[in-house]
């Protein structure tokens, strides 16, 4: 893909130290929240997921470490995507078992709401019987809602996280602005 189409994004740092520094105590290094933040917010305002490339705007005496910044982006966006994965296998599981639950509701209401409406010429049976109709179809509401569309923002996050994982990074001499540096 040509460079041409990739969508830019840009951050501007104080220091590589301070990008670096995720404040955690974990082992595993992570970057400063404020960069994941800004990455993520400027991803997001193209339609699409990519492919981007990163430019990241620093002082002269650490463009020398743009390995150690582009592996700690990838580690942190790959982190993103497993746990994106596990969260859309969470959700698909949970609404696989809330339709079981919706089915194993919604079976003996129908049941009950063609009994009535068959046993009972009577009017009142029958505003019960469309009553418990509703009622199965809420039951079932939550569990197709699950499994048709809440998995689906989290999709969108894994691929947009994928497509800063391949992106090309670049550390670029930020402009001097005196006293304050």
């Amino acid at each position: 893909m040509s460079e041409t189409t990739r969508k830019k994004l840009e951050i501007e740092v104080h220091s590589v130290d301070e990008m670096l520094n995720g404040d955690s105590p974990l082992v595993v290094q992570t970057i400063n929240e404020d960069i994941v933040d800004a990455l993520w917010k400027q991803a997001r305002k193209y339609k699409g997921c990519g492919p981007f490339e990163i430019e990241i705007k620093a002082p002269e005496n650490d463009l020398h470490r743009g390995e150690e910044v582009r592996g700690r982006i990838r580690d942190y966006f790959c982190h993103e995507v497993q746990d994106a994965g596990l969260e859309i296998r969470d959700i698909l599981r949970t609404g696989w078992q809330c339709l079981g639950i919706g089915l194993a509701a919604a079976t003996p209401i129908i049941l009950i709401s063609e009994f009535l409406i068959y046993a009972y010429e009577e009017r009142l049976p029958e505003f019960i019987s469309r009553g418990l109709i509703v009622l199965a179809w809420v039951a079932l509401w939550h569990p197709a809602e699950m499994l048709l569309y809440e998995h689906l923002p989290v999709r969108k996050r894994r691929k947009l996280a994928q497509a800063l994982i391949e992106a090309p990074l670049t550390l670029r001499p930020r402009k001097s602005r005196g006293i304050e540096d």
